[in-house]
C-alpha cells in the first residue's frame, strides 16, 4: 500500500503548497477530516481554520480558509481562498478583524453585512487559532 498522495493547496492568488504527504487533517464544514493514503473519493466544504499535514513524521501547519476539498485516487486538492503560513499571521490584524466583526454584528444592519461579518470572524478566529497552536509570537 502506498505510504503518501499528493497534496496541492492552491488559492486564488497562488499555488501555497504541492507535494507528497502521509496524511492530512482539515476542518471540514461538518467537522475535523482525517485524509490517508488510499482514501475513497469525495468532495466537502472546507471551514476556515487549522490544516495540517505530515512529512517524514513531521507536522506542518497553516491556515486556510473557506474552500473546498477534493480527494481522489490521484491525490487531494485543496481549492481555499486563503492558505498562510502561521508564522505569516498578523495577531494584531486578526483581533481588529474581530473587534470590526463584532461591531457590525451588533448593529444590526443588513443580512449580507450579517454574514459576511460572521465569515470574517471565522477567518480571523481561526488565524488566531493556528498561529496559537503553534506558539508563534
Amino acid at each position: 500500500m502506498k505510504r503518501t498522495f499528493f497534496l496541492e493547496i492552491i488559492t486564488p492568488e497562488k499555488k501555497y503548497f504541492d507535494g507528497e504527504v502521509e496524511m492530512m487533517v482539515i476542518d471540514a464544514i461538518d467537522g475535523e477530516m482525517g485524509i490517508l493514503p488510499g482514501m475513497v473519493t469525495t468532495v466537502t466544504e472546507l471551514k476556515p481554520g487549522e490544516l495540517r499535514y505530515k512529512i517524514d513524521d513531521k507536522w506542518y501547519y497553516a491556515f486556510v480558509s473557506d474552500g473546498f476539498v477534493e480527494v481522489t485516487p490521484a491525490g487531494v486538492v485543496i481549492l481555499a481562498q486563503e492558505a498562510e503560513n502561521p508564522e505569516d499571521i498578523e495577531e494584531k490584524r486578526a483581533l481588529a478583524e474581530i473587534e470590526r466583526s463584532q461591531e457590525i454584528i451588533r448593529q444590526k444592519k443588513s443580512l449580507q453585512e450579517y454574514r459576511l461579518s460572521k465569515a470574517a470572524l471565522a477567518r480571523a478566529f481561526g488565524r488566531l487559532q493556528v498561529k496559537s497552536r503553534n506558539h508563534i509570537n
